[in-house]
């Protein structure tokens, strides 16, 4: 199934690359993508990127919480992929979610989002109890029922 995902992403990069582009430069004169322009070193963007991630991931998170888990194995990983390849169509196939520049979108706003998560500090906060939550209104059935 996995290969199979690549493969779908794979071919509609290419419908999206236009015809004259296609197998017969190394780089890329439009991304296709309304209002996303053509990041020439997008492979070393992207290095950068997950780099600082990484170091801003262990600065204010703490390492038992879900969300750090999560951004350090995905910035590993595609740090990873980044440093094995040296062509950036080899990084976007494997990575297999878009073009170089829509991974430096993402790569940019889960910055961001950790910036966001540091200052909200959700690992210090607890669930409400039931009781508070009564207290509050939430275990209100949301239709109550008619009294006839």
């Amino acid at each position: 199934c996995g290969s199979l995902l690549r493969l779908r992403s794979s071919l509609t990069r290419v419908a999206r690359t236009p015809l004259i582009f296609r197998g017969f430069c190394n780089t890329k004169e439009t991304t296709g993508l309304a209002g996303l322009r053509v990041v020439e070193n997008a492979r070393e963007v992207l290095i950068a990127l997950y780099q600082k991630t990484l170091e801003e991931a262990d600065e204010g998170l703490p390492k038992d919480h879900a969300y750090y888990e999560y951004v350090i194995a995905m910035s590993k990983h595609r740090l990873g992929v980044c440093e094995k390849h040296q062509d950036v169509s080899a990084i976007e196939d494997e990575i297999a979610t878009g073009y170089a520049e829509e991974l430096i979108q993402e790569a940019e706003d889960e910055l961001k989002v950790l910036a966001h998560m540091k200052e909200w500090r959700p690992w210090e906060k607890t669930p409400p109890t039931p009781e508070e939550m009564a207290d509050d209104g939430f275990l209100e059935p949301a239709y109550p029922e008619k009294k006839e």
